[in-house]
C-alpha cells in the first residue's frame, strides 16, 4: 500500500480550513498538538513550501505582525488561506 502524506496532509487542510486563511500555528494546534496526526511541524513545513510552489495554498506576503515574510519560510505568524 502506497501512501501520499503531502496528498492526505492536504485533503485534511481542505477538510478542516478550506475557504479559510488561518497561521501557521493554528495549523500545528490542529495537527501536532494532538496524537490524532502523525505529521511534525517539520513536515508540515515542507508540505506547505510544496503545496505554494503547486500554487495549491495562497500565502500572505505579511505575517500577522505586519512585518514581510521570507520566501519559502512559515513561521507560526504566517496567514495561509486554504481554497
Amino acid at each position: 500500500l502506497f501512501q501520499n502524506p503531502i496528498k492526505d496532509f492536504y485533503e485534511k487542510l481542505q477538510q478542516i480550513f478550506g475557504g479559510r486563511e488561518v497561521t501557521v500555528s493554528n495549523l500545528f494546534d490542529t495537527f501536532v498538538a494532538t496524537d490524532k496526526y502523525s505529521w511534525t511541524e517539520k513536515s508540515i513545513r515542507e508540505f506547505l513550501k510544496e503545496l505554494e510552489k503547486d500554487g495549491k495554498i495562497q500565502v500572505q506576503p505579511k505575517k500577522v505582525n505586519g512585518k514581510k515574510r521570507k520566501r519559502g519560510t512559515f513561521p507560526g505568524e504566517v496567514i495561509i488561506f486554504v481554497p
